[in-house]
C-alpha cells in the first residue's frame, strides 16, 4: 500500500514540475508571440486541479500498478 502512495505522489510531483516547466517556457511564450488572441487570463482552478489528480490516477492503474505486480 506505501508503495502505491510514494507511487501516486512521486508522478504527479514530476508531472506538476515537468508540465510547469512546458507551459512557462516554451507554451506561453509561442501562445504570447503568435496566437496572442487565444490566451485566456482567467483559468479554472478547480478543472486544473481535478485533471491532474485523476490523470495521475489513471496512469497508476493503468501503468505503474501492472509494473509491481
Amino acid at each position: 500500500m506505501l508503495a502505491y502512495i510514494l507511487s501516486y505522489f512521486s508522478g504527479l510531483l514530476t508531472l506538476l514540475i515537468l508540465d510547469g516547466v512546458m507551459i512557462w517556457f516554451v507554451i506561453l511564450p509561442t501562445f504570447k508571440k503568435y496566437i496572442p488572441t487565444y490566451l485566456n487570463t482567467d483559468m479554472n482552478f478547480v478543472a486544473a486541479i481535478a485533471f491532474y489528480l485523476l490523470y495521475i490516477l489513471v496512469v497508476l492503474i493503468l501503468v505503474v500498478l501492472p509494473g509491481l505486480e
